[in-house]
């Protein structure tokens, strides 16, 4: 059992961090720099709570380890709950088929948050502080971190520090700022720009969930509804490319007219919420596996490595198995010397698979932008879509895609003698492989 341990970042990573923690620390102090609210309410720090949020089924069972019990506390918060008969999915290729039986999802993530807040507020030997860190305490070589330096002027020490303050992590400023490199960047980008908007309305044929997302042009438009209860529905609408959302109750109808079944739900509905709008970040990995410089007992998860396409519902899901991992590390590892190099080598091959799904959907569009895939990656998408329409037509590949896309099996799954058949029999459809932009070419 080690003293203590610093965590950076109360969002669902930094949450659940210090929940694996305190099995190998006496004290952790868990670092936000926005005041943490004890009722479901968005956050000032986390503007994508606003939006339509999922937890799969791989991130739903993550959590149920991490807190047993705390499904109880997800129904007492009236957190949405539900299965794939439950959802109707329209793709290019026609609706997927309602399989996953063996499937739960939740949904909405201020109410998710607040419940995983609440528990780790229970936690004795975890402390909030609110605080802004601004930079990384080291030995005079920079090889080890012994702790963080705050804004005001102090520090704070500790045997291990974990950022987990999400995507606008300021890590590799940090790291260069002791003598170490800043990590490489893959990056993919489509230029995904949501807007969304609480109604007083229910879906139809009592659906819990409503997604869809026309084809793969520069302007796609997709759309995605949720119930949470009470009546109360949130709709998302998306377009790619950078194209214009709604920001007006005229324009945000107008574009739900674009799919019927939202038009129907909307036809007498009264808006809960002003349209909250964001424009979505590029996919990123930072290699951190890869930095010969990284020093000791600093550890990086979430989407402080990783940003995934929320169109996917990955982001919340990865980050608790992110935790899972790294648990399973420090159980592992006989001591936190070399755990750097070791969690984040796992890591990155965690994260893969996830990234894998989500790039062989991104990489349809012809506008894409980004750090080009290497051949083999190349081939897996191509592979990926050339199987695409099965998913709708298959039970089996249905079923098989359901838990891939769920995080509960690798991609590797659908590697089966009859895709393998459909895929080469359509291959002459779109024989060439596609070409990307490089990462220089993002704005």
């Amino acid at each position: 059992m080690y003293d203590h341990a610093i965590v950076i970042g109360a969002g669902i990573t930094g949450l659940s961090t210090s929940r694996v923690l305190t099995d190998h620390f006496r004290a952790i102090t868990l670092i936000e720099k926005d005041p943490l609210p004890h009722t479901p309410t968005s956050r000032k720090g986390v503007p994508q709570d606003r939006h339509l949020h999922l937890l799969l089924d791989g991130g739903r069972r993550a959590l149920e380890d991490l807190f047993p019990g705390i499904a109880t506390d997800m129904a007492r918060a009236r957190v949405p709950a539900f299965g794939m008969n439950d959802a109707r999915i329209d793709t290019p290729h026609g609706p997927f088929p309602t399989l996953g039986k063996d499937v739960t999802m939740w949904g909405g993530r201020i109410k998710i948050e607040h419940v995983l807040r609440e528990r780790v507020r229970q936690l004795g030997t975890v402390s909030l502080r609110t605080a802004r860190v601004t930079g990384l305490c080291s030995t005079p070589d920079g090889k080890t971190i012994t702790g963080v330096r705050l804004q005001d002027g102090t520090s704070l020490q500790a045997d291990l520090v974990v950022d987990a303050s999400g995507a606008g992590s300021s890590a590799p400023a940090w790291l260069e700022s002791i003598g170490a490199s800043r990590p490489k960047e893959s990056l993919v980008q489509i230029g995904l720009t949501y807007a969304s908007q609480v109604y007083q309305a229910q879906l139809p044929d009592n659906l819990h969930l409503y997604y869809r997302f026309t084809d793969f042009q520069e302007n796609t438009r997709l759309a995605g509804a949720l119930a949470l209860g009470d009546e109360e529905i949130i709709v998302t609408l998306a377009v790619t490319g950078n194209g214009a959302v709604p920001r007006t109750e005229a324009d945000f109808s107008a574009f739900a007219e674009n799919f019927p079944l939202l038009r129907t739900a909307l036809h007498t509905a009264s808006p809960r919420s002003d349209i909250a709008t964001m424009q979505i970040l590029p996919n990123r990995i930072r290699h951190y596996e890869k930095l010969s410089s990284l020093p000791e007992k600093f550890l990086l998860a979430g989407h402080a490595v990783t940003v995934f396409n929320p169109a996917y519902g990955q982001g919340m899901s990865m980050a608790l198995q992110n935790t899972v991992l790294l648990g399973k590390c420090l159980d592992a590892h006989p001591s936190l010397k070399g755990i750097s190099r070791y969690f984040q080598r796992r890591l990155a091959r965690a994260n893969h698979a996830a990234w894998r799904v989500s790039g062989a959907g991104d990489y349809q569009y012809p506008h894409v932008t980004g750090t080009p895939p290497r051949f083999p990656t190349q081939l897996e998408n191509w592979y990926g879509q050339k199987i695409q329409p099965l998913f709708t037509q298959d039970p089996d590949a249905a079923e098989r895609f359901t838990r891939v896309f769920h995080l509960l099996s690798s991609p590797t799954s659908l590697a089966h003698p009859k895709f393998l058949a459909y895929a080469l029999r359509y291959s002459l459809r779109h024989t060439p492989l596609p070409t990307y932009s490089h990462a220089e070419d993002l704005s």
